[in-house]
């Protein structure tokens, strides 16, 4: 049987692409190299990459079965009916409230967990993956993929990918495994991994507190890059206070960072601009990355939806705290102007002669619109 695994390329799909892995090769038998394969992609090229997967199932002389993991197309896209339509058995597993597949009822050639729980109960895919094996496939401890050191790693893996490790960790923490993405490549990192996993004993697993866990896979040689990029973030955030622009749109306060720097993890930058900079001032702050024409809506705060602002607004989606969007090039180049117009932190700051942190998000505004007027 043909195994196809689609599914996004961050930690969160690391952790699905292990379980599928340790499933369908290590309990099943099948052969991990020719019988399962993994499409990585990001929400930008899964339509296509879906398309071109469903092709295959489709034209294959031995039995198919696809697995959607952590991305979906949109509901616009041709690869969202073809899908429903194919009649290839198919699996759909997600976390995202943006999904399109939310509401669609199994039957019998399509199998749609979804799980949208948010805050402290939020759970990543590779979670909701991760419960419907063991409560579906009579998987027990004895297996590995039932075992403690699969557990703590989905475990690890859900306070990442749903960000409770920005506020769980004390004294503020960052994904080490996302940052590995950049040298390491998802297939190598899963292999690790597993064969890891496979000798790992338990009392070991106890051994590590909460996120070590995780992280403790990380290559030996990722280190070294690993303190350079501490080193570049230690400078980078030297100047972030220079470079955080203001602006507002209807009842949101919100900051704006140009994201100039590759090599940075910026949901470090934008914790640190959330509670050190400017602690509680910003309803959320938009990453631009020129390169992608790509934004990012950050938010630390319960009464703001950025996943709906993504949506809604731009065509994008994600998760409540956490989403992005690509747009087009009058949009990003509005975004552009937005941001070299907008004033900087340190501006207001000297022009109102008093600290940034002495105002409240209404004064901001009230401040901003004045400007605003005036012009």
């Amino acid at each position: 049987m043909n195994i196809f695994h689609v599914t996004h390329n961050d930690g969160d799909a690391i952790g699905c692409d292990v379980l599928v892995r340790l499933y369908y090769g290590y309990r099943l038998g099948y052969d991990l190299e020719s019988d399962i394969k993994t499409f990585w992609c990001s929400n930008y090229s899964v339509n296509e990459v879906l398309s071109n997967v469903i092709e295959m199932a489709r034209s294959s002389e031995d039995k198919s079965l696809i697995i959607l993991s952590d991305i979906s197309p949109k509901a616009t896209d041709s690869s969202y009916d073809e899908l429903l339509n194919s009649g290839i058995k198919t699996y759909i597993f997600d976390h995202h409230k943006t999904n399109p597949y939310i509401g669609i009822e199994s039957k019998d050639d399509i199998v749609i967990s979804i799980d949208i729980e948010e805050g402290s109960d939020a759970v990543s895919a590779a979670m909701v993956m991760c419960r419907y094996y063991l409560n579906n496939f009579m998987i027990t401890k004895n297996d590995v993929i039932g075992s403690l050191a699969v557990h703590e790693l989905i475990s690890d893996v859900s306070r990442y990918d749903t960000w409770l490790w920005m506020t769980e960790f004390d004294g503020g923490s960052e994904d080490a495994v996302t940052n590995c993405l950049k040298y390491v490549t998802c297939d190598d990192l899963v292999s690790g991994i597993i064969n890891r996993l496979m000798h790992v004993t338990p009392a070991e697993v106890r051994g590590y507190k909460k996120y070590e866990w995780y992280m403790s896979y990380i290559p030996e040689d990722y280190q070294v890059f690993h303190e350079i990029t501490k080193k570049e973030f230690n400078k980078y955030i030297s100047f972030i206070k220079k470079n955080v622009k203001v602006s507002a749109s209807g009842e949101y306060l919100y900051g704006i960072i140009l994201c100039d720097n590759t090599n940075i993890n910026m949901s470090l930058v934008t914790d640190y601009v959330n509670r050190q900079i400017c602690p509680d001032l910003f309803d959320y702050i938009i990453l631009l990355y020129p390169s992608t024409r790509t934004l990012s809506f950050r938010t630390i705060k319960d009464t703001v939806d950025v996943a709906r602002i993504a949506s809604r607004c731009y065509g994008g989606g994600g998760h409540t705290k956490a989403a992005g969007a690509r747009v087009d090039i009058p949009t990003f180049t509005s975004f552009l102007t937005e941001y070299w117009t907008a004033p900087t932190v340190e501006f207001i700051e000297k022009l109102y002669n008093k600290p940034i942190e002495s105002y409240s998000p209404e004064d901001l505004l009230k401040a901003i619109r004045s400007d605003e007027d005036e012009e």
